[in-house]
């Protein structure tokens, strides 16, 4: 899908880009040695409203055009650090780390069996998304509980971050202890393991 968005855009400029050159070019010059296209100037250029309008629609498709290209260099990447102030400067901490830190974590619970963090920041803060995977019998609201704070404890703790607005558990798979065939829950239609997140 983000395939058919980028091609979409980029289609859409090259032929708002064009169009706009063009309907523009109608206000200086011909642009080729047809006579329809002389025909087509001196009409515009014959009628003062068919010349204005045509004029600022060539600049305005250019100018959008221009703009969409733009929008693409200048668009706001992905923050892969988030940073914070103490009395001896700033410190800047990656994301990569933050979410080993939580895996690691998360790997102290034996009701977990693995776990995909995710992390970013808005204007209320850091907010951590935990995808879990846990072991069935787990009792999951205070595992689910327990995690939240851990993870939020430890997070200030080693890494400084006090400023976590959230911490979001999403358990997305009870995964049966006995790890055989006779439960095929786990198990996709090859029969392999399916214990991924």
């Amino acid at each position: 899908m983000k395939f058919l968005t980028a091609l979409f855009k980029l289609i859409y400029t090259f032929a708002a880009l064009i169009i706009g050159l063009v309907l523009a070019s109608l206000l200086i010059a011909s642009l080729t040695e047809k006579k329809y296209i002389y025909d087509l100037v001196d009409f515009v250029f014959a009628n003062r409203v068919v010349r204005l309008y045509s004029g600022f629609s060539g600049l305005f498709l250019a100018s959008s055009a221009v703009f969409v290209l733009l929008g693409g260099f200048f668009a706001k990447k992905p923050v892969r650090s988030i940073a914070y102030n103490n009395p001896e400067g700033e410190v800047t901490v990656s994301i990569k780390t933050i979410q080993d830190l939580i895996e690691k974590t998360a790997m102290e619970f034996r009701e977990i069996k693995n776990i995909s963090p995710a992390v970013k920041k808005d204007k209320k803060g850091i907010i951590i998304s935990l995808k879990t995977h846990v072991w069935e019998g787990a009792n999951i609201p205070i595992t689910a509980q327990q995690l939240q704070k851990v993870v939020k404890e430890r997070a200030f703790a080693i890494l400084g971050l006090d400023n976590i607005s959230s911490v979001e558990v999403n358990i997305s798979k009870i995964i049966p202890r006995k790890n055989t065939k006779e439960n095929p829950e786990i198990f996709d239609n090859n029969g392999e393991s399916n214990d991924e997140l």
